[in-house]
């Protein structure tokens, strides 16, 4: 209480698990995938470190919550959400990381510190203070495990991301308004069905090698659009309609050899009436080279 007391701007660091396209869903994998800049607490929210960050920039503007946004009128800046019951989260965009893990530029705490000294000596200082200047500073601790200072997270992009880092994309986010777009459910829902239309098609069009080539050119080129669509920050759902149109290859090659084979019972009913059983065999045998 005593800290509480003389805190003037104050945020939330909580990150928990949870699926990219339902933030209700507890994500089993543990992986950490999205902003969480609201956060219910008794009758109000309370930002995180992230939103605060955000607001102080711009003069505390006020915020309209909506059911599928966060509107700031002053400044006329909407960001598009996910709520439910006890958060309003954002899917989390992360950056390219460098070698030590971190997808922002980090300094040592005492780096720091030996600066402040050596400049406090007339000293030349290990860093230059001008590199802070104007730039949003994030302190945090992430030692070794063990040491009770690990603040490792699983994000999306490593299965060891460090938790200060993770508040430091949070603000990148907010603060420069760079978010993933996340297709809608419905589109995914079409997307996945035109494809299975397709691979049906052409199984039952086209002989057994075109078929082939041409199913394996759907699968290809709805990888190459996957890509493009991460590339230029937007979510797409990639597993499902892969596993779909599998699952419709299996069928339609089922299906087509089912009927294959009763229209081969019924050359070979109609045909022995009027021949011998080996003629007829050899006819069926070859049955796809007649026309």
């Amino acid at each position: 209480k005593p800290y509480m007391d003389v805190v003037k701007n104050a945020g939330s660091v909580l990150m928990l698990p949870g699926s990219i396209s339902n933030s209700d869903v507890w994500a089993a994998d543990n992986v950490i995938r999205n902003n969480l800049f609201l956060i219910k607490y008794k009758n109000g929210y309370l930002p995180s470190i992230a939103l605060k960050t955000f607001l102080l920039i711009n003069n505390n503007p006020e915020i309209i919550l909506t059911k599928n946004s966060l509107y700031f009128p002053e400044i006329k800046k909407e960001i598009k959400h996910q709520k439910n019951k006890y958060f309003v989260t954002t899917p989390t965009k992360f950056y390219k990381t460098y070698d030590n893990g971190y997808s922002h530029i980090k300094y040592s705490a005492l780096d720091v510190m030996n600066s402040y000294d050596a400049i406090q000596k007339g000293q030349k200082p290990v860093l230059d203070p001008h590199i802070f200047d104007n730039k949003i500073v994030v302190i945090g601790a992430n030692v070794k495990s063990g040491s009770g200072m690990n603040d490792n997270k699983h994000s999306s992009i490593l299965s060891n991301h460090p938790g200060v880092d993770f508040q430091a994309t949070a603000i990148d986010n907010i603060v420069n308004n760079d978010f993933l777009i996340v297709l809608p459910q419905w589109l995914n829902i079409l997307i996945t069905l035109f494809g299975m239309f397709l691979v049906y098609g052409f199984i039952r069009i086209f002989d057994l090698y075109k078929s082939i080539a041409n199913t394996l050119k759907i699968f290809f080129i709805y990888l190459i659009v996957c890509i493009a669509c991460f590339y230029f920050s937007t979510v797409i759902n990639v597993i499902t309609p892969l596993v779909m149109f599998t699952l419709t290859t299996i069928i339609a090659y089922t299906h087509k050899f089912v009927i294959e084979n009763r229209n081969k019972e019924k050359v070979k009913s109609a045909m022995g009436k009027y021949m011998s059983q080996d003629v007829m065999k050899k006819v069926i045998q070859n049955i796809d080279n007649l026309g």
